[in-house]
């Protein structure tokens, strides 16, 4: 029964590897808990009451939090709305089962006054690669509204000829215009020339070492600067300086 699910998963579903061996788990570990393997698993004879007690079982005795529990709920709930589809069974036992409640976290915000101040220091210019990147990645966030992966992935000639305006793929690819504050655009301009690159070999705007384009990771970290406060910048970018190969010392 079970690879002709994760089968049906990966063929028709078309889900991925990691999805797909999520789905095993969860399974797999609803098996275990009935003391029954593969072979020997009768899902005719589960009622919804047994789920509900599998469920008890994994949030009390498994101390599995409600978001981890949900995940397992919705992989059982695949698997016997497949059953009831290959006629492998009557019912669906799963579907009365609502998924469990889980905690709201308020998204965090940086106030406007420490805004102000953090976009006020990344407007001074220095001679610092680093430090300039880093910049860069704050205001092209804040000011752009974009997301990490719009971010790391812009490339020169999604900048109009003067930088006025910039082309952003984002989600379904689809595409969007976003105009460049004027002291951004200034900001963009000192950084390129501190790459010290023809026009044409600058393909890759925000880089991590010569010619390489930016980690993600690092623009997640500056990302994360927004929350604390002036001097944070220059402290991240010290450390970076510390693992970045900069072009000075190439």
């Amino acid at each position: 029964m079970l690879p002709e699910f994760l089968t049906y998963l990966e063929a028709e579903r078309r889900y991925s590897p990691l999805t797909v061996r999520n789905y095993r788990h969860d399974v797999e570990q609803f098996l275990a808990w009935l003391g029954v393997d593969d072979a020997r698993f009768e899902p005719q004879r589960i009622t919804t009451d047994d789920i509900r007690e599998w469920i008890l079982y994994r949030t009390e005795t498994g101390r599995v939090s409600a978001a981890s529990m949900n995940r397992e709920i919705s992989s059982l709930r695949a698997l016997f709305r497949w059953l009831l589809r290959t006629g492998a069974v009557g019912r669906d036992v799963v579907h009365p089962i609502p998924s469990l409640r889980t905690s709201q976290r308020l998204p965090a915000f940086v106030p406007e006054s420490r805004m102000n101040g953090i976009v006020s220091e990344c407007e001074c210019d220095s001679e610092d690669f680093v430090r300039e990147r880093n910049s860069l990645i704050i205001l092209l966030l804040y000011t752009c509204g974009l997301r990490l992966a719009e971010l790391v992935g812009i490339d020169r000639d999604d900048f109009s000829a003067d930088f006025s305006s910039l082309r952003i793929r984002g989600k379904g690819d689809k595409e969007r215009i976003v105009p460049m504050l004027e002291f951004v655009r200034e900001k963009i301009l000192h950084y390129i020339g501190i790459l010290r690159l023809d026009d044409e070999r600058v393909a890759v705007i925000l880089l991590q070492a010569f010619d390489r384009r930016l980690d993600g990771r690092i623009a997640d970290r500056q990302a994360h600067l927004l929350g604390r406060g002036r001097g944070g910048l220059e402290q991240e970018a010290q450390k970076c300086g510390k693992r970045d190969q900069t072009f000075d010392g190439r």
